[in-house]
């Protein structure tokens, strides 16, 4: 990485890099508020406290616009729950949990209709904003730390025309 060699098994890059894998891996019969909460304590350091976890939790709920489907069943094929795009955006937050510097999407549009791809887009975008650019757009906001912005690279195959021109 820039010229320096990398070890892929260490704690620092696991820390920093997250990865949303094109398949939705996530228990089903957890709500989603339970799914982000396992994931949390999973993947945060075990010296955080509950109430940071929850915080959280909350935060990236929100963040996600999943306020209305937290105390949902996530669900599969033979039990009914949230949507196809819900499932998507929960897994986005699966990784957003560990707040990574480096989120890796693979085709985070896929399956999903074009209200859902724009929606998606449109919070892979917002993650990649700095606070300065937020600043410059008539929001002003504190940093949360002094780490760089997130990077959020996808690979897309053939999203539509509007999901694009959200890329730009």
């Amino acid at each position: 990485l820039n010229g320096s060699k990398v070890d892929l098994k260490s704690k620092a890059f696991r820390d920093q890099v997250g990865f949303v894998p094109q398949d939705d891996i996530m228990h089903t019969n957890l709500t989603v508020f339970e799914q982000l909460l396992y994931t949390a304590r999973l993947r945060l350091p075990i010296t955080m406290r509950r109430e940071t976890q929850l915080k959280g939790v909350h935060h990236v709920i929100s963040q996600l616009r999943l306020d209305d489907v937290e105390h949902s069943i996530i669900g599969d094929a033979k039990r009914r729950g949230i949507s196809g795009g819900q499932r998507k955006r929960v897994n986005i937050a699966m990784e957003l949990m560990a707040d990574p510097t480096i989120l890796f999407c693979d085709e985070p549009t896929s399956g999903l209709d074009a209200a859902n791809s724009l929606l998606v887009m449109a919070m892979l975008r917002k993650e990649t904003l700095s606070a300065e650019q937020k600043a410059g757009q008539g929001r002003k906001r504190r940093r949360r730390s002094r780490r760089p912005r997130r990077s959020c690279p996808a690979r897309l195959r053939t999203p539509p025309a509007a999901a694009r021109a959200r890329l730009a």
